[in-house]
């Protein structure tokens, strides 16, 4: 074995390690608090959330529930010893659909694609308007999904967490150790998801990643 091969040798074992004595215990305290909030959540109902997006202000008050966790990606959960991530998906609810028409081809384009990353049900409706205007309507359902992914970065002994669609269709990425995720930090996140506080992301500060 050259030294090349050597040193990526006892990086694998060293990260491996990380992972079975730190990282995969962590994902597991994660999982037990998430199953835990949904076993209280479920039979409470919709949590109502007014004024949803000040960016768009259309979309008014909102219900989140419809709550489903996985750990494989696909719907179903992986093995409790090779626990690389946890997906919590739920739905924010509404009434109805609403219209909006921007004007300029380009600017009609952007924001399709600003909609689809945000996992939108939109419509669209191109027409040149009368001034000879390229124009786009969008209609949009108040119905759409939100998700908390915490997936295991192997290669930098990280903890990932990604938040979308929570509140004001906005996400949130971020890394952390997994001695960062103590009792309190979960505290807090499970805090914001009920929409009790936005300390969590308080504490995130500059660095959480919109």
């Amino acid at each position: 074995m050259g030294i090349l091969d050597q040193l990526n040798k006892e990086a694998d074992d060293k990260r491996e390690a990380e992972y079975q004595h730190s990282l995969l215990p962590t994902m597991h305290k994660i999982f037990a608090t998430l199953k835990a909030l949904l076993d209280y959540l479920n039979p409470l109902g919709a949590i109502e959330i007014k004024d949803y997006s000040s960016s768009m202000p259309q979309i008014g008050t909102l219900k989140q529930g419809g709550y489903k966790i996985n750990t494989d990606g696909v719907g179903g959960f992986a093995e409790q010893n090779n626990l690389r991530q946890i997906n919590l998906l739920y739905k924010l609810i509404g009434h109805d659909t609403f219209s909006y028409t921007m004007q300029g081809k380009l600017a009609g384009e952007q924001e399709a694609d600003k909609l689809r990353s945000k996992n939108l049900n939109v419509e669209t409706k191109t027409f040149i308007s009368e001034r000879g205007i390229p124009s786009t309507t969008f209609t949009i359902e108040r119905n759409f999904l939100a998700m908390v992914k915490f997936e295991v970065d192997y290669d930098n002994s990280k903890i990932k967490l990604f938040i979308g669609n929570h509140e004001n269709l906005t996400s949130i990425r971020n890394s952390f150790a997994a001695s960062d995720i103590t009792d309190e930090f979960l505290d807090e996140f499970v805090r914001y998801f009920i929409r009790k506080d936005r300390v969590f992301v308080a504490r995130m500060g500059k660095r959480a990643t919109f």
